[in-house]
C-alpha cells in the first residue's frame, strides 16, 4: 500500500503516462496519473473515477418507480434555487491557494449533491478535470479497466468525496495525499459533503499537513428570509415540471404550490423535490396527495411495493445493456421470479448493508433464508436498482435516495404508527446481518442508518438498534468513532447501554477510537454528574473524562476536567487519607503535564512534586507495589524537573523510574506494561545523561534499546504503540546528528589531539535520515486518528528529519520538511492572550557533584539493564559505568556505598568472564577496603582482604588456563619440552582421549613418546585407530634426531651471510643468487637445490645492475636491468648464458619480479598495473585501474603461484593468474606489504608497524587478527611452520600465523647463533634461507648462509602431523618409498597419521 504523505507527487510532475494497477482475484483496476491506495489483501480503500454527467434513461424505465427520478444521479430535475451557494462554491474554485478543501454539510435531503453536481457540471465545461472518489472496503469494486486521471494542461481540479463525514479519517487521509492532488502547477479543489460537521475539525487538522486552505459552508434550509416560501414555491414548480416531462404529461394549472409547503418539515430540498414528485405521480393515478413528509413517503414506498407485485412473473421486461429496463415486445430474458415479499426483504437488507461485491452480496442474502437463490434474486434486485454506474460490478444498491432508505428502514421496522405495514421479519434481519463476528465489513453503515433513521423514528432507537446495542455493545466500537459520535448524539440513549459501550473499548488510547471514544465520554459524564453529588464520585467522573479528552486531543477540556477533579479531590484526601490520596497524585500528575503544555512550568513542577511524594508515602515506589503507577509518577515528575533545569533530581527521578520498569518487565504479568513504559524511561534517561558519559554509548544504547522495545510492541498491538515508537525513532536519529556532527566538527578543530576524538560510525547520515523519515511517515498514518495529538509530534519529527537531510547534504528536501514542520507549528501556536503567565523564579544554584553522582548512578543501573537483555554486546559498557563509578565517587563514607552496591554487578561480570572484569574487581575491593580502614572497620576490611585474595588467585589460575588455550592451536609446532608439558595435563586431568589427540597433531616422533605413554592404560576407539596407536607406539622416536648424510639444510655460496640478492622460484628446486662471488666479482647466478650445481648467468657492473630478479629454473630468470642511458630500464630473461628483452621503459623502474606458477608477474610502481609472463615469453600487460590501486610494485605470490596480492599503502587486492581478474579487496590503511598464507589467507604488515590477518569472504577481505609490532621489512611466512614475520631492529621477528602472537625461531632453523644475518621463504613454502655464524664458533669465524628444504625427509618428520595437508599426502608417500631405509617407516606412518587425522579420527 502507498503510504499517504505530502511529498507524494511534490518533486514535479514528469507528464509521462504512468500508471499504478492493482489485481486481486481476476479483476484489475488502474489510474493513469494517480495513486491506488489498498488494503493488504488488494482491496482498494476508495475508488477515483472520472466524473460524468447524469445518464440519459428513458422516460418508462423512470416512471415505473417514482422514486427513481428524487435520485440526483438522473438529473430529472434541473437545478434551481441555491444560486447563492452555488457562487459562493465558483469563488472559492478560482481563488485562495493552489489546495482548497471545502466541507459542505446540511441534513440528508438538503441538496449537497444536486449542488455539487451542478458545481461539476459547470467547471467540466470550464475545462477543468472533475473526479469522483467512493470509499467502501469490501463493498465497492472499482470499474474495470483503468481510469485516465491525468491533468494534461486542464485549468484546475475538482474533487467530489461524497458522505465524507462517514468515511473512516485514515481513509481520508490516504485520500488527500493522492498524487492526483499535488501537481504544484494545477489548482486542486476537494468538495466533501456530509451531513454534519462531526469528523471536519479532524480533517482540518490532516490538511495543515499539506497546506491546504479550508472552510466549511453550510447548505441552511429553504427560505427567502422575508418570504420564506418563496424558494421552496420556485423549486417547487421546477421540479413538477421536470416531473411531468419525464411521465409524457401536461401540467394541470391548478397544481401549484401546495400551502403545506411553509412548513419547517419542508426546509429540505428533497421534501421539496418529493412533493413535487407525489403529486404529479398521485394526480396521474388519481390518488390523493398526502401532505406531510411521512405520508408523501408512504406513497412513494407504495409505489414500490406495487412495481415488485408487477414485476413479478412478468416476462415482458429485459435488461439493456445499460442497466435501464424498458417495455418493448422483443425478445425476453428469463421471468422475474422473485416475489414482493421477498423483494421487500432483499431491499431491507440493501439498505442496511449498502452495495457489495457479488460475493460479498450472496453471503449476506444467505443467512436470510429467503428460499430462492442469492444469485437470482441479486439479479432481480440489480434490474430494478442498478449499480451506481453501469461499469460498477456491484449488488445491492440501495434506495435512493438515502433519506429514503432510511424511512424505508425506519417504516419496515415494527414500533410505528405510520399508516405502512411493518414486518415481523425485520428485526430478524437486523440481527442476522449484524450476527457475524468479528462484526461484517457493512456493519458502520448498518449502524450509521439506524442511527440516521431513529433521528426522526423514535421507536428504531428504542426498538431496534438501543436493543441490538445492548445485547452486542461492542458493534458499536468495531463499527468505529463515527458510530461512536452518531450513538452519544442520539438524545434518549439509555445511560446503561452507553456503559455497556463504553466498557468495550480498549483499556488503552486507541488512535482510530479516539474522537468518538471522547464523545461518548463526554455524553456518560454530564448524565453521570447530573444523578450525583457525591464528591467522590463527581471527582472520578472528572478525572475518567479527562483521560478520554486527552486521547482525543481536546486539551483544552481536558484540562478543565483535570483542574475540578483535583479541586474535588483535595478536600476528600485530607479527610480520607487512605482511599483518596491514590487518585489525587495520578490527577495531580496529569495536571502537572497539562498546565506544563501551556506554560505554568511551576505550578506544574509543584503538582509532579506533590504527586510523587504523595505516591512515596502510599509505598507505590516499593517494590512489592503493583502497576506502573509510581514509575509512571517519577517518569512525568523527571520531565518537569528537566524543563526546570534541574538535571540531577531529574536523573534521580528517571533512575528510580528505570528500577521500578525493568522489575515489571521480569514479571510475566505486567511484562508488556512495564516494556512499554521502560521504553520512554531508556529515551528519558538518554536524553538527561551528560553529553561525554561514556563517550555517548549509554546514551545510544538507551536509544536503540528503546527503538528495539517499541518496534516488538508496535508490532503486537500498533494502535497503541506505534506513537511511541515515533517517538524513539525521533530521538535516536537526531541523537545521531548531535552526537556525531559534534564528534566530527572536533576532529577537523584538533586534528593533533586525539585524545579529544570520538569514534565516528560509518553510515550516520544515512541512519538518521532513514529513522528520521520512518517516524514521520509513523506520524503522518497516526494523525488521522487523533490529529490534535500527534500534529505536535509531526512536527518535531519534521524538524528532525530536515535537521538529518541537511547533515547528509540534502538542502533542498531539508528545507521542505522544515518548512512544512514551522506551518505546523504556526498553527498549532496558541493566541498569547490564551497562555497563562508563568512568572519566572531564579534558577537554583547547579550542585555539579550531585549531579555527577546522579548520572553515575544512573548510568550503572542503565548498563546492568542493557547487559540483561543482550549480555555480549553490553558488558564492557556496564564495567566502564562501573569504573566511572569508581572514579567519580568520593573516598570517604559519602562514597563507600556506592562503591560496595557495585560488588555485586561486578561480580555477576566476573562470573561471566573471569580475566576480563576480575582484575577491576579486585581493585574495586582494593579501594573499599583503603576506605573502611580509614573508617576504622577492621573486621569488614579483613573480609574484603581475604576475598580479594581468593579472587586473585583465580584470576592467576584463569590467565594461564587462558593462555593455554590460546596456545593450544601452536603446541604440536612447539619445543618438546610443552608437549610433555601438555601431555603431563592431559594425563593428570584422566584425559586419554585428549592425549591421544595430541599424539595424532605433533610431529611423529613425539606422537611415538606419547602412544607408548599410552599403551596399556587406553586404546583409541576403532580398530584402524588402535592399529595406527600400536604402530606409534612401536616407532623409534630417537630416529629422526640422527644426522641424516643428506641433510635438509644446504649451505649457499653467499658472503656475510646475506640473503638478501637471493630469488626463489616457484615450484622448481631452484634459486638466483645476485651478489659478490668469493672471487670479489659481481654476478647473477643459477643455483639448482637438488644437485647443488651453480651456474653464472650474468655478469654485472656493480651491485645496483639487477633492481629485481625471479628465478624460473636453474639456468633461467627474468629480472629488471638498470642502464644508465636510455631506455634507463629492461626486463630480460637470462637462459644459460644467453639474455632476451623482453620489455623496456620508465614504466619498469621501482618494478618488482616474482616468479609464478606458470612464469613470472612484475608489478609496476608508476602504473596501475602488473606485467604476466607464461615460461619466458613476453609479458603481458593487465590493466588495474578498476580495483582502485594507486601503485603495483608491491606484491607477493601464494603458494600455489596462481594468486598475487598487491598493496598501494591504502588497498589491498588478491588478484588471480594468469588472467589478472581481481578477487578481492579490502581497505587496508596503512599496509605498505602483504604475504599470503594461503590463496584465500594473507598478512600485511603497516607502514607505521602492525601485523593484521586477512581472511576472503566472497569479493571481501576482513580482517581476522591484528597485533602491534615493530616496522616489519620484509615480510616471510611458512605456513607448514605457522609462522609469519619480518625483519625489524637488526633481526626477524616470528609470529603465530593463527593468532599473530609473538613465537619463538622455529627450531630447524634455530642452530645458527646471533646475530641472524638472515632468514627469508619462499612464497611456494618450499625453502628457507638462514644465516649467521654456527654455535660454538670462534669471534672470527665467518657467518654461513643456509638453504632449508622442507621437502627433505628429515625435515617432513619434523613437522607436526597437523601441518599435513590432503596435498602433500601424496608426495609423503612417494617420499616414503625413496627415501633412506632407516627414515622410511616413520614417513609412512606420519602419511598414515595425517591421512587419519585428515578424515577425522
Amino acid at each position: 500500500m502507498r503510504p499517504p504523505g505530502p511529498s507524494d507527487g511534490r518533486g514535479g510532475w514528469s507528464g509521462r503516462a504512468e500508471q499504478r494497477v492493482v489485481a486481486e482475484a481476476g479483476f484489475a483496476y488502474g489510474a493513469i496519473g494517480a495513486d491506488i491506495h489498498v488494503f493488504g489483501d488488494g482491496t482498494p480503500v476508495y475508488v477515483l473515477e472520472n466524473w460524468r454527467p447524469g445518464e440519459a434513461v428513458e422516460d418508462a424505465w423512470l416512471g415505473e418507480l417514482p422514486s427513481r427520478m428524487l435520485n440526483a444521479r438522473w438529473e430529472v430535475v434541473g437545478f434551481t434555487g441555491r444560486a447563492a451557494e452555488l457562487a459562493e462554491l465558483r469563488a472559492w474554485c478560482g481563488g485562495g491557494p493552489r489546495l482548497g478543501v471545502r466541507w459542505l454539510h446540511g441534513p440528508g435531503g438538503q441538496g449537497k449533491t444536486r449542488l455539487a453536481a451542478r458545481l461539476a457540471r459547470e467547471l467540466a465545461d470550464d475545462g477543468w478535470k472533475v473526479v469522483t472518489a467512493t470509499e467502501g472496503p469490501g463493498s465497492v469494486l472499482p470499474p474495470p479497466g483503468s481510469q485516465d486521471l491525468r491533468l494534461d494542461g486542464a485549468p484546475g481540479l475538482l474533487l467530489l468525496v461524497d458522505y465524507a463525514d462517514r468515511w473512516p479519517l485514515s481513509h481520508l487521509t490516504w485520500l488527500l495525499s493522492n498524487a492526483l492532488l499535488h501537481d504544484p502547477a494545477v489548482p486542486a479543489r476537494v468538495l466533501m459533503l456530509a451531513r454534519d460537521t462531526g469528523p471536519w475539525p479532524a480533517v482540518r487538522a490532516v490538511l495543515a499537513d499539506h497546506r491546504a486552505g479550508t472552510s466549511a459552508q453550510e447548505l441552511a434550509a429553504l427560505g427567502d428570509g422575508d418570504d420564506p416560501a418563496g424558494h421552496r414555491a420556485r423549486m417547487f414548480t421546477a421540479a413538477r415540471d421536470g416531473f411531468a416531462a419525464r411521465y409524457g404529461v401536461a401540467v394541470p394549472g391548478w397544481m401549484s404550490p401546495p400551502p403545506w409547503l411553509d412548513g419547517p418539515e419542508f426546509g429540505l430540498t428533497l421534501a421539496v423535490h418529493l412533493a413535487a414528485l407525489v403529486s404529479v405521480d398521485a394526480h396521474l393515478s388519481g390518488r390523493r396527495t398526502p401532505t406531510d413528509p411521512a405520508g408523501l413517503t408512504v406513497y412513494l414506498l407504495d409505489r414500490e411495493h406495487l412495481h415488485w407485485a408487477r414485476r413479478h412473473g412478468d416476462g415482458t421486461h429485459r435488461l439493456d445493456g445499460d442497466g435501464a429496463r424498458r417495455s418493448d415486445g422483443g425478445s425476453r430474458e428469463a421471468p422475474w421470479t422473485t416475489p414482493p415479499e421477498v423483494m421487500n426483504r432483499v431491499v431491507f437488507a440493501a439498505a442496511l448493508t449498502g452495495p457489495l461485491a457479488p460475493r460479498a452480496g450472496a453471503r449476506a442474502l444467505g443467512g436470510l433464508e429467503l428460499g430462492l437463490p442469492a444469485e437470482r434474486v441479486l439479479a432481480d434486485h440489480a434490474s430494478c436498482y442498478p449499480p451506481a454506474g453501469a461499469d460498477r460490478a456491484t449488488v445491492l444498491e440501495p434506495l435512493q435516495p438515502d433519506r429514503l432508505a432510511e424511512d424505508f428502514a425506519a417504516l419496515t421496522l415494527p414500533g410505528h404508527a405510520a399508516d405502512y405495514p411493518a414486518r415481523d421479519w425485520a428485526p430478524g434481519s437486523v440481527r442476522t446481518l449484524t450476527g457475524d463476528r468479528p462484526a461484517p465489513g457493512w456493519i458502520r453503515r448498518t449502524l450509521l442508518l439506524l442511527a440516521a433513521a431513529a433521528e426522526r423514528w423514535p421507536h428504531v432507537a428504542d426498538g431496534h438498534l438501543f436493543p441490538l446495542l445492548r445485547g452486542r455493545p461492542g458493534l458499536a466500537v468495531e463499527a468505529g468513532s463515527p458510530v461512536l459520535s452518531a450513538l452519544a448524539a442520539l438524545p434518549g440513549v439509555p445511560f446503561d447501554l452507553l456503559e455497556a459501550v463504553e466498557s468495550q473499548l480498549p483499556p488503552y488510547q486507541h488512535v482510530d477510537l479516539a474522537p468518538g471514544a471522547a464523545d461518548l465520554a463526554c455524553v456518560l459524564a454530564r448524565r453521570r454528574l447530573a444523578r450525583t453529588g457525591d464528591p467522590a464520585q463527581r471527582a472520578a467522573i472528572h478525572a475518567r473524562l479527562a483521560n478520554a479528552l486527552a486521547g482525543a486531543g481536546r486539551y483544552r477540556e481536558n484540562l478543565d476536567a483535570l483542574t475540578e477533579a483535583v479541586e474535588l479531590y483535595r478536600p476528600l484526601a485530607q479527610a480520607d487519607p487512605a482511599t483518596f490520596e491514590r487518585p489525587l497524585a495520578f490527577v495531580l500528575s496529569n495536571l502537572a503535564t497539562r498546565l506544563a503544555r501551556y506554560g505554568e512550568r511551576q505550578t506544574s513542577l509543584a503538582f509532579a512534586l506533590e504527586a510523587v511524594d504523595t505516591a512515596r508515602r502510599l509505598g507505590l515506589m516499593e517494590p512489592t507495589a503493583t502497576g506502573t503507577g509510581g514509575g509512571a509518577l517519577l517518569v512525568n515528575l523527571a520531565s518537569r524537573l528537566r524543563v526546570a533545569g534541574r538535571t540531577a533530581e531529574a536523573l534521580e527521578a528517571d533512575h528510580e523510574a528505570l528500577g521500578i520498569f525493568w522489575r515489571m518487565s521480569r514479571t510475566r504479568s505486567s511484562e508488556a506494561e512495564g516494556l512499554s513504559h521502560l521504553s520512554a524511561c531508556l529515551n528519558n534517561i538518554a536524553m538527561l545523561l551528560p553529553r561525554g558519559y561514556l563517550g555517548g554509548r549509554a546514551a545510544l544504547a538507551a536509544l536503540e534499546q528503546a527503538v528495539v522495545l517499541d518496534r516488538r510492541l508496535a508490532a503486537g498491538n500498533p494502535a497503541r504503540y506505534e506513537a511511541a515508537l515515533a517517538g524513539a525513532l525521533r530521538m535516536l536519529a537526531e541523537w545521531l546528528v548531535q552526537h556525531y556532527e559534534l564528534a566530527e566538527a572536533i576532529i577537523r578543530a584538533a586534528p593533533d589531539s586525539p585524545g579529544l576524538h570520538q569514534p565516528v560510525a560509518a553510515g550516520w547520515r544515512q541512519r538518521a535520515v532513514a529513522l528520521a523519515g520512518e517516524a514521520v511517515d509513523v506520524d503522518r498514518r497516526l494523525l488521522t486518528g487523533t490529529p490534535a495529538v500527534m500534529e505536535l509530534q509531526l512536527a518535531e519529527s519534521l524538524r528532525v528529519l530536515s535537521r538529518a537531510l541537511a547533515a547528509a547534504g540534502q538542502p533542498e528536501e531539508a528545507a521542505v520538511a522544515l518548512a512544512e514542520s514551522a506551518a505546523l507549528r504556526e498553527r498549532l501556536a496558541e493566541p498569547e492572550s490564551a497562555r497563562p503567565v508563568d512568572v519566572a523564579e531564579p534558577p537554583e544554584p547547579v550542585d555539579h557533584r550531585r549531579e555527577t553522582m546522579a548520572a553515575a548512578r544512573t548510568g550503572v543501573t542503565l548498563c546492568a539493564y542493557l547487559a540483561s537483555v543482550d549480555p555480549e554486546a553490553h558488558r564492557p559498557l556496564l564495567a566502564e559505568a562501573l569504573e566511572h563509578v569508581g572514579a567519580v565517587a568520593p573516598y570517604d563514607r559519602a562514597g563507600l556505598a556506592d562503591r560496595e552496591a557495585a560488588v555485586p554487578l561486578w561480580q555477576e561480570l566476573v562470573d561471566a568472564d573471569l580475566a576480563a572484569y576480575g582484575p577491576s574487581l579486585v581493585g574495586a575491593l582494593g579501594v573499599i577496603r583503603m576506605v573502611r580502614r580509614t573508617l576504622g572497620t577492621d573486621a569488614e576490611d579483613e573480609r574484603a582482604g581475604a576475598e580479594q585474595e581468593r579472587l586473585a588467585a583465580r584470576i592467576a589460575a584463569a590467565e594461564q588456563e587462558q593462555r593455554r588455550r590460546r596456545l593450544a592451536p601452536r603446541l604440536p609446532w612447539g619445543p618438546a619440552g610443552e608437549i610433555d608439558a601438555e601431555a603431563r595435563r592431559l594425563t593428570e586431568a584422566g584425559d586419554d582421549a585428549g592425549l591421544w589427540a595430541l599424539a595424532l597433531s605433533v610431529p611423529v616422533a613425539d606422537g611415538a613418546r606419547l602412544a607408548r605413554a599410552l599403551a596399556g592404560r587406553w586404546q583409541p576407539p576403532g580398530p584402524a585407530a588402535r592399529a595406527l596407536a600400536e604402530r606409534l607406539a612401536a616407532a623409534d622416536p630417537a630416529v629422526p634426531a640422527r644426522r641424516s648424510p643428506a641433510a635438509p639444510d644446504r649451505e649457499l655460496p653467499v658472503l656475510g651471510g646475506s640473503a638478501d640478492g637471493v630469488g626463489f622460484a616457484h615450484g622448481r628446486p631452484a634459486l638466483a643468487v645476485n651478489g659478490l662471488q668469493p672471487d670479489g666479482r659481481w654476478a647473477l647466478r643459477g643455483f639448482d637445490a637438488g644437485s647443488g650445481r651453480l651456474r653464472v648467468l650474468h655478469r654485472g657492473a656493480g651491485p645496483y645492475g639487477w633492481e629485481a630478479v625471479a628465478c624460473l629454473g636453474p639456468r633461467r630468470v627474468v629480472a629488471v636491468l638498470d642502464l644508465p642511458e636510455p631506455p634507463h630500464q629492461v626486463l630480460a630473461l637470462l637462459d644459460g648464458g644467453a639474455g632476451e628483452q623482453l620489455a623496456e621503459g620508465n614504466a619498469l623502474r621501482g618494478a618488482r619480479v616474482a616468479a609464478t606458477a606458470d612464469g613470472y608477474v612484475v608489478g609496476l610502481a608508476r602504473m596501475r598495473g602488473i606485467l604476466v609472463g607464461t615460461g619466458g615469453e613476453p609479458p603481458v600487460a593487465v590493466d588495474l585501474a578498476g580495483t582502485g590501486l594507486s601503485r603495483c610494485d608491491r606484491l607477493a605470490v601464494d603458494q600455489t603461484g596462481t594468486r598475487v596480492a598487491l598493496t598501494d599503502g591504502r588497498r589491498t587486492v588478491l588478484v588471480g593468474l594468469p588472467e589478472g581478474r581481481a578477487i578481492a579487496a579490502a581497505e587496508t590503511g596503512g599496509a605498505a606489504e602483504a604475504v599470503l598464507l594461503g590463496p584465500d589467507l594473507l598478512v600485511t604488515a603497516g607502514a607505521g608497524g602492525g601485523l593484521r590477518r586477512w581472511e576472503r569472504h566472497g569479493g571481501q577481505l576482513r580482517e581476522t587478527g591484528a597485533v602491534d609490532t615493530p616496522v616489519l621489512h620484509p615480510l616471510f611466512a611458512v605456513p607448514s611452520w605457522r609462522v609469519v614475520g619480518g625483519w625489524a631492529l637488526g633481526r626477524p621477528h616470528f609470529h603465530d600465523t593463527g593468532t599473530l602472537d609473538p613465537v619463538p625461531e622455529p627450531p630447524l632453523t634455530a642452530g645458527l647463533s646471533e646475530p641472524v644475518t638472515a632468514w627469508k621463504a619462499s612464497a611456494d613454502g618450499r625453502y628457507v634461507v638462514h644465516g649467521g655464524s654456527p654455535v660454538g664458533a670462534g669471534p672470527g669465524s665467518a657467518p654461513r648462509t643456509l638453504l632449508h628444504d622442507l621437502h627433505h625427509p628429515a625435515a617432513w618428520l619434523a613437522r607436526p602431523a597437523a601441518a599435513v595437508t590432503a596435498d602433500d599426502l601424496p608426495v609423503l608417500a612417494a617420499l616414503a618409498g625413496r627415501a633412506e631405509r632407516r627414515l622410511r617407516p616413520l614417513l609412512g606412518l606420519l602419511h598414515d597419521v595425517a591421512a587419519h587425522r585428515l578424515a577425522g579420527g
